[in-house]
């Protein structure tokens, strides 16, 4: 196998040691983009790829238990050796990590000097280790995806904003999901946030005033806006399509028992409108209508991506027109016990023709049989 030329590397297993792990990097001088998923952080895990990965800028470290000890290795080796063109590092844990001491965290984001997109994963942070990271942000991130980070013990809107004011007109793009946020949480997002172009809030409290805050201040530039089970209701949605005109990706995902009930001709016109340069669309779990998906049919025909909730009235021809107008990749379709709307037939017709597939192509990943194979020969 050719690996000296190997520009992107996914690597996981359970066995993977740290010795393993240093003879197949040093197969690999020329990478630049490096997934990791393992237990724990191997040991020297820093070192290995100042010594062996020069090229680096794109680092993806994913631990399937909470090892406090191990990550204060890594921080500590963070704070001597982290490489410093870096231009993505993202560290996720399958299980939340608590209790983790201040200071540890504070070296680990000073060694970021070049980071542009930070991705951190069930690391619970206090007020002060969330104002540390806010002042140890290098200048040049852009994309901030934080995921399960306030829940134990929320931190405050006071921590938030100081948060904010340091690095929220640098960021682009902010993704936050499984946390415990303050109310007004939107509001600063929208005062300080000033260039935000993607927003992804997912299975949080972030109501009606938060999502008007931001579309009001920040409509004009967004291209990407997804809301997963947030609590929102019909105002946000007349908001949305009210201060929003360069929407791409839109989601508005509800995950009520029953159907969300709203007056769809602000989406409509919406559609009518800006239709022309939405690309995914979500309205799943609120009440879909054959208008809106003759609006789509006829104004969104660089669609690809349309996941919505089967409900009565919807007519199959009607679905029929968005799937030969539209550049459909991928089209999901709820359905609920005797809702009536479209056919078995067409559901089935849906399912045999659209699948989910992703978007870019993956590095190439080595699972640990593999990597016996390259290093010695045989698994």
């Amino acid at each position: 196998m050719p690996l000296l030329s190997l520009k992107q590397l996914q690597v996981g297993g359970l066995e993977l040691t740290s010795e393993l792990l240093r003879a197949l990097l040093q197969l690999t001088p020329n990478l630049t983009r490096l997934e990791l998923f393992t237990t724990t952080p191997p040991v020297g895990l820093v070192q290995m790829l100042v010594d062996s990965c020069s090229r680096l800028e794109h680092l993806h470290l994913e631990f399937e238990y909470a090892d406090d000890d191990a990550l204060w290795d890594l921080c500590d080796e963070a704070a001597r050796d982290m490489v410093n063109h870096l231009k993505y590092f993202a560290l996720v844990y399958h299980q939340t990590l608590r209790n983790t001491p201040e200071d540890r965290m504070e070296i680990l984001w000073r060694s970021l000097k070049s980071v542009e997109t930070l991705r951190l994963w069930q690391i619970e942070l206090n007020d002060a280790m969330l104002y540390s990271l806010s002042e140890a942000l290098p200048k040049k991130l852009t994309a901030l995806d934080l995921y399960s980070v306030s829940v134990a013990e929320p931190c405050s809107i006071g921590a938030w904003v100081e948060f904010f004011v340091t690095c929220g007109e640098q960021i682009t793009s902010l993704s936050i999901s499984h946390s415990q946020l303050p109310a007004r949480l939107g509001q600063v997002i929208a005062k300080y946030c000033n260039h935000l172009e993607e927003l992804v809030v997912r299975s949080c409290r972030f109501e009606d005033e938060s999502v008007v805050a931001i579309v009001q201040r920040c409509g004009p530039t967004l291209k990407k806006l997804q809301l997963y089970d947030t609590y929102i209701t019909e105002l946000s949605i007349r908001a949305i399509c009210g201060y929003c005109s360069e929407l791409e990706e839109l989601a508005l995902f509800s995950t009520e028992h029953q159907l969300q009930q709203f007056e769809d001709s602000s989406l409509v016109s919406y559609i009518v409108a800006h239709g022309h340069l939405l690309r995914s669309l979500c309205i799943r779990g609120w009440k879909t209508t054959n208008i809106v998906l003759t609006s789509l049919a006829n104004y969104a025909r660089v669609l690809q991506e349309l996941d919505f909730e089967n409900d009565a009235g919807l007519e199959d021809a009607t679905l029929r027109q968005v799937m030969k107008s539209c550049k459909l990749r991928q089209l999901n379709i709820t359905t609920r016990h005797d809702c009536g709307g479209l056919t078995a037939e067409m559901i089935e017709l849906v399912d045999k023709y659209y699948v989910f597939t992703k978007r870019i192509q993956n590095p190439l990943s080595l699972d640990m049989e593999t990597i016996y194979g390259i290093l010695y020969g045989s698994p």
